[in-house]
This record gives C-alpha cells, structure tokens and sequence, in this order.
C-alpha cells in the first residue's frame, strides 16, 4: 500500500510526536517505520495503525495513484 511519508511526517510533527513516539503508540518499532516512510509503502494493517496513532481517517495518510 503506498502511504504519503511527507503527510505523515508533518501530521506527527504537528501533533507534537516525533518518530519513535509515533512507532511507539502504533505498535512498530522505530526501525521498521523509519524504513516503510523511506519507501513509501508498507502492508495495509501498518499503514491502519499509523493512522490510528495520528488519530486521522487513513485515506488521510494513503498516496492516491
């Protein structure tokens, strides 16, 4: 699933969250979401909980093609 890396970057920026706390309150580790923003991409239920950690609808956080 594509997901927008620079949305989701400014969404937890301005929620006052950095990286690790945002992988953190979404159940990844800092690793893993570090690599899945740097693609792009990442599996549907990753993509759920990120957007659930930034409490937005996730059409919010996905790239439409």
């Amino acid at each position: 699933m594509k997901i927008d890396s620079l949305k989701i970057r400014m969404l937890h920026s301005d929620k006052g969250m950095n990286q690790a706390e945002l992988a953190e309150k979404a159940g990844l580790s800092r690793p893993a979401l570090n690599v899945m923003l740097g693609k792009g991409s990442c599996y549907a239920m990753s993509a759920y909980k990120i957007a659930k950690a930034l409490d937005v609808p996730l059409e919010q956080i996905i790239k439409s093609e």
